[in-house]
């Protein structure tokens, strides 16, 4: 995986290549019993969670979803914010009634899926790091 600082240049490079969204054709990915799914759960403090969702067809992945959470009461978790690849778009929601507040990439191909995680996943926790700073 490449740094932070390699991945930001990367899309300033990528920018003005990005499709507008939404997507008239949106890529979808195989359905859901061709696919392997799995959680990766990264724990930055005692309480919160960051919560990926990593669905893969033949070790590609085709879809995601990248949450953070936080410990609102005993076992009990609340969600912060989250990027996901439903709908043909890479988009954040943010807050427990997971509103959809941003899209930020049209899906075309399993490419852009792809392309897409490392920047979502650091939306995610630079979102984990504000949020941490505000408590």
């Amino acid at each position: 995986m490449s740094s932070r600082a390699q991945r930001k240049a990367n899309a300033r490079r990528d920018r003005g290549q990005t499709p507008s969204l939404p997507p008239t054709n949106p890529w979808l990915p195989p359905s859901a019993e061709l696919c392997e799914e799995k959680v990766v759960l990264v724990e930055p403090d005692t309480t919160n969670r960051v919560i990926m969702r990593l669905v893969t067809y033949d070790k590609q992945l085709v879809e995601y979803a990248i949450t953070h959470v936080t410990l609102v009461g005993a076992n009990s978790w609340e969600e912060v914010s989250s990027v996901d690849t439903k709908h043909g778009v890479v988009h954040l929601h943010l807050g427990a009634d997971h509103k959809r507040v941003n899209d930020l990439r049209s899906i075309h191909s399993q490419i852009d899926v792809q392309s897409s995680f490392n920047d979502s996943y650091d939306t995610i926790y630079d979102n984990y790091e504000q949020f941490k700073d505000t408590l």
